[in-house]
């Protein structure tokens, strides 16, 4: 379940994120596309990433799909998210930077008699995110 493995992913990041700023909550706004809630992140998973951040993080999260109306996100940018679980591993521009690369999506190579197994879904966040906490 690549989706499920990349936002158990990006809580484990979220955990060692540093943050400056005492008693400061970061919100966490997660765009999360249609083939990663397709491949395992559910409501449980969602709830189990929420427990992460050392309460320092409030978690969103947002599964609109591929429609005109819903590409750029609730406010018309991508950076109005700080992470994104997408298979295009360049959505969001030079705004994001890459986190993880979760594999899945196997296939058989007659060829070579072997299981191929590519990267599925990327976990990518916006850069100065954890650094926003210093402000």
């Amino acid at each position: 379940y690549p989706g499920g493995n990349a936002l158990a992913s990006l809580a484990q990041h979220v955990d060692q994120a540093t943050f400056s700023a005492e008693h400061q909550v970061m919100p966490a706004v997660v765009h999360v596309d249609v083939a990663s809630a397709m491949s395992g992140v559910s409501l449980f998973g969602q709830r189990s990433a929420s427990r992460h951040g050392h309460g320092r993080v409030a978690w969103k999260f947002d599964k609109a799909g591929y429609e005109d109306e819903n590409m750029a996100g609730s406010s018309g940018s991508w950076t109005s998210f700080s992470h994104l679980l997408t298979e295009e591993r360049s959505l969001g521009g030079s705004a994001f930077e890459e986190v993880a690369a979760i594999p899945g999506n196997p296939y058989l190579d007659w060829r070579r008699a072997r299981i191929v197994v590519g990267d599925a879904i990327f976990v990518r966040e916006r850069i100065g995110w954890s650094a926003a906490g210093e402000q």
